[in-house]
């Protein structure tokens, strides 16, 4: 199997930064509105690389349905003008540390090859 090269990851981070998304790998470091990153698995390509799967959990403060779908349909547009996702965008609650609600949130799946 060929080395893990996280790159890509950190070519998806600029990215966002060009949109002006909040963004972070480290759920503790988010403040929403924003996206999370994270890597859910690796595996080898038969064209020599790696395929990583990643999601990007597009996450927005907790309020009434109505505002919070909002605010996610506009970050998720944002984040689509610049990425096609690799299968269906899908609902999606999040918590992360130090807060005890359940954050909106949309799930993008994203596969990048190294």
């Amino acid at each position: 199997m060929d080395p893990l090269d996280l790159s890509p990851i950190a070519e998806l981070r600029e990215l966002l930064d060009t949109l002006d998304i909040r963004h972070a790998e480290d759920p503790g470091k988010l403040t929403p509105p924003g996206v999370l990153i994270q890597l859910q698995s690796f595996t080898q390509t038969t064209l020599s690389g790696l395929q990583l799967e990643t999601r990007l959990f597009c996450i927005v403060p907790d309020q009434d349905h109505e505002r919070a779908s909002a605010e996610l349909v506009a970050l998720v547009n944002t984040v689509l003008t610049v990425l096609d996702p690799d299968g269906p965008i899908t609902a999606a609650a999040v918590t992360l540390p130090g807060d005890p609600a359940r954050l909106p949130a949309l799930s993008i799946p994203l596969n990048i090859y190294t």
